[in-house]
């Protein structure tokens, strides 16, 4: 906080610089590897030292996350930073992991899915969080996005090192791969009906449709989908949860949907669902 400016934190510096001599004492001779991880952190802030080290850039980075707003092609009633996402994905993560591991007989590893989920989306950093309809609206911008988005893992792996990066290089690995990344895009489509629903904002509509009509379809296909004993539970939980906004988002008030779609449109939406409740494979 005093690095970026706030100079009122002075005083509960002082007092942390205390504790942390303390603290430091005490992790010394400690064998534990979070403590010995502890322990070269605490010196570092002491000697005052802390700014050349991975963890002030990890930091940085993180810093970075919470002033990086999702959905910024959007008017969002309530606004959600990259770094709250993390933390929310994270817990979501736990819980239904945790839940599939005891009541479905999964065998989930959570810890992994923890540490993705943690680290996901962290090349967006630099703020590069830009809205899938539009890095694919066409073939050049999806080149534009793609090189910036690799220009941005370059520097990233340079900041926090190549075992955290590595955990973003590959974070579709693997069934705790697949899960994570199934749940950040539910909990996409549930922020757009969140924001209809509960918060009056209509222009999510025309967002949900646009965003979801394909990309949800994609995990069907995946390739780790096969070391997955629940695949049938997950993929009907995203088709229903599917059908049931998107249903929503046109029936609630037909009136201001015709406003974002034509009725010809509306048509097809409705087969579609049509299509997909009597075929569950269409999806």
């Amino acid at each position: 906080m005093y690095l970026r400016g706030n100079r009122e934190v002075e005083l509960a510096i002082e007092k942390l610089d205390e504790k942390f001599r303390k603290e430091i004492v005490i992790l010394k001779d400690s064998n534990n590897r979070i403590d010995i991880e502890k322990f070269k952190i605490l010196t570092k802030i002491n000697e005052n030292e802390f700014e050349n080290t991975e963890y002030n850039q990890l930091m940085q980075v993180a810093l970075n996350l919470k002033d990086v707003y999702r959905f910024l092609s959007l008017n969002l009633v309530i606004t959600e930073n990259t770094l709250f996402h993390h933390y929310i994905l994270s817990i979501m993560s736990i819980l239904f992991c945790e839940y599939l591991n005891k009541e479905l007989n999964e065998n989930i590893d959570i810890y992994k899915i923890l540490i993705k989920s943690l680290f996901h989306d962290f090349c967006d950093y630099k703020g590069n969080e830009i809205v899938t309809h539009v890095k694919n609206y066409n073939e050049e911008t999806k080149k534009m996005f793609s090189e910036m988005e690799v220009d941005d893992k370059k520097e990233l792996e340079s900041k926090i090192g190549y075992k955290l990066y590595d955990i973003i290089l590959h974070y579709l690995d693997e069934q705790e791969g697949y899960i994570s990344n199934l749940l950040d895009k539910m909990l996409a489509f549930m922020k757009l009906w969140i924001e209809e629903e509960y918060m009056g904002n209509k222009t999510c509509i025309k967002a949900t449709f646009t965003l979801f009509q394909d990309r949800l379809k994609r995990f069907k296909n995946a390739n780790v989908i096969e070391n997955v004993k629940t695949r049938e539970f997950l993929m009907d939980l995203l088709r229903e949860s599917y059908i049931y906004v998107k249903e929503h988002m046109m029936k609630k008030d037909r009136n201001i949907f015709l406003k974002y779609f034509l009725e010809d449109e509306e048509k097809e939406f409705k087969e579609e669902i049509k299509n997909i409740r009597e075929n569950k494979n269409s999806f």
